[in-house]
């Protein structure tokens, strides 16, 4: 009897692990179905813009992250539009159509998307690049088999697609993932490198016969580092050349202008001073006319106002607290008598414009001369106060 209920409780337990295990399997596929998003993309042709529909697509996904990848083919609607289901996280996708009518591949393309979660639907554009494939062989001037030369393709979107590759034992390459449209093959294999143009066609296979006949410049890093130091010392001494240039040029530029500016200023204020003198010059002669005329009508009576302007004390004493400006000044003024003009004195002492009037200001001050301005002309004579007639 016990054995029995034994044997009864364990069929209980299987039964129950048993439904609980065909829950868990029939509630994952639900749980994915929730978390994963429907990547729906839109295939175009990148040389014109147009949709590609209607032929089947081979489909690569990878994982940025642990590089896990997986592959189907789907078959694109008439609309262009191809969907994929996708958890979140990132991944390169890689796209590529092979018409059946056909020999080779027709068109590839890839882009990384990021998938965040809870996000069902996931809308992006592909353009997909028209490709073609190319085989060759690589010889050299003697007509024989390169094995090893390195093959590079320049064609017209080479930036999107691994178009790099060396020749096997036979002297043979291969590459499947060509653009359509012209393409320069180069080969190089040690001291040589030759090129061959071709046109790839989408979706065919192409053939091509590359000859190394011409010597290449050394690629190795000693060389190509010193390249490298010579053409950045040639920019930095071009560049200091123009900065200095410019600098001395705009530091010149300003020193002659400047110095025109001087320039200028001393011919006009020469040319102003030359003008003045000129007319100083003729209200002088008109005064000395006059001054003439009426020398001859009272000669008698400037000869007794001559003794009666004798130095006096007065002015003696005046004179030694003078400068030696304006010391010259007095003497100068006392050759002429104790009356002439600014003219005169700047002529006979060679005192500047400048100086002398500050001097005439300073003797004024002190009472020992008065200035008078008749037009253009300064009257320069001595004071009645000086000349002890006060």
């Amino acid at each position: 009897m016990t054995m029995k209920k034994i044997g009864i409780v364990l069929a209980m337990l299987m039964v129950l692990i048993g439904a609980v295990a065909i829950f868990t399997l029939a509630a994952l596929p639900a749980v994915e179905a929730q978390k994963s998003t429907t990547l729906i993309m839109t295939l175009k042709d990148i040389s014109n813009n147009q949709i590609i529909q209607g032929v089947p697509a081979m489909v690569k996904v990878i994982d940025v992250k642990t590089g896990e990848s997986e592959t189907a083919t789907e078959t694109i609607d008439v609309s262009g539009i191809l969907k994929y289901q996708l958890l979140p996280g990132s991944w390169k996708v890689e796209v590529q159509i092979y018409d059946a009518q056909t020999e080779w591949l027709d068109y590839y393309g890839s882009r990384v998307v990021y998938i965040q979660e809870n996000e069902p639907l996931l809308e992006r554009t592909f353009y997909l690049i028209p490709i073609g494939a190319v085989e060759g062989l690589v010889m050299d001037e003697e007509d024989k088999l390169v094995a090893g030369a390195e093959i590079d393709f320049k064609c017209k979107f080479e930036e999107t697609l691994d178009t790099e590759s060396k020749t096997d034992s036979y002297g043979s390459f291969k590459s499947i993932l060509v653009p359509a449209g012209t393409c320069r093959i180069f080969a190089a294999a040690k001291d040589r490198v030759g090129m061959q143009e071709i046109n790839v066609e989408k979706g065919k296979l192409g053939n091509v016969t590359i000859r190394l006949t011409e010597e290449r410049f050394s690629n190795t890093p000693f060389t190509a580092m010193w390249a490298v130091i010579v053409i950045f010392i040639f920019i930095a001494f071009f560049v200091l050349f123009a900065v200095l240039r410019k600098h001395l040029h705009r530091e010149l530029k300003e020193k002659l202008k400047h110095e025109f500016k001087r320039l200028k200023g001393e011919k006009e204020e020469e040319k102003e001073d030359g003008k003045e003198e000129r007319e100083e010059g003729r209200e002088e002669k008109k005064h000395a006319e006059k001054e003439e005329k009426s020398e001859n009508e009272n000669s008698e009576e400037k000869k007794k106002e001559e003794k009666k302007e004798a130095l006096n004390p007065r002015a003696r004493d005046i004179i030694e607290t003078l400068n030696d400006r304006e010391k010259n000044v007095v003497q100068f003024t006392l050759k002429e008598k104790g009356e002439t003009t600014q003219a005169r004195i700047r002529n006979g002492t060679g005192i500047p414009k400048t100086s002398l009037v500050r001097c005439f200001q300073a003797l004024e001050a002190r009472k020992v001369i008065s200035v008078e301005k008749i037009g253009k002309m300064k009257k320069i004579r001595f004071t009645d106060w000086f000349m002890g007639k006060e």
